[in-house]
């Protein structure tokens, strides 16, 4: 999703997807969007979606990623959700070892494309029945 007012607007209006904010004395600071409705990469997945986790980089460390993920997770739960997946730039360490962290397990790739080029991307999943201790 770009992040874009207008494109906001649309995801606070579409009752497939649950949005998430934190916020600081200075503005925005990270948010967390789930799709409920979500397509999945694989064969394996829910079509439940995190779709978004973002956090400013000044804001990062900060346990602001951390109480996102658990709000998003809460609400799959609330959903009956089995399980929950995302996808994230193979390259990106620092976010793979966060979702590691908290539990999620990769489970396959998957190719993020802006026009003729293509990124890889893992496809991670984590059960939402249990609550992962962190």
């Amino acid at each position: 999703m770009e992040f874009t007012a207008q494109n906001f607007r649309d995801a606070i209006g579409d009752s497939a997807k649950a949005i998430w904010v934190s916020e600081n004395a200075a503005g925005i600071d990270g948010f967390v969007t789930v799709c409920s409705s979500a397509t999945p990469p694989l064969a394996d997945c829910s079509p439940l979606e995190i779709a978004t986790l973002y956090v400013r980089p000044r804001q990062q460390s900060g346990g602001r990623g951390a109480a996102l993920l658990q709000c998003a997770l809460e609400h799959c739960r609330d959903l009956g959700g089995e399980s929950v997946w995302l996808t994230v730039n193979a390259r990106n360490s620092r976010a793979i070892g966060f979702y590691l962290k908290h539990g999620f397990n990769k489970i396959g790739t998957t190719q993020f494309r802006i026009g003729d080029q293509a990124y890889e991307n893992n496809v991670m999943n984590i059960d939402v029945r249990r609550p992962v201790a962190t």
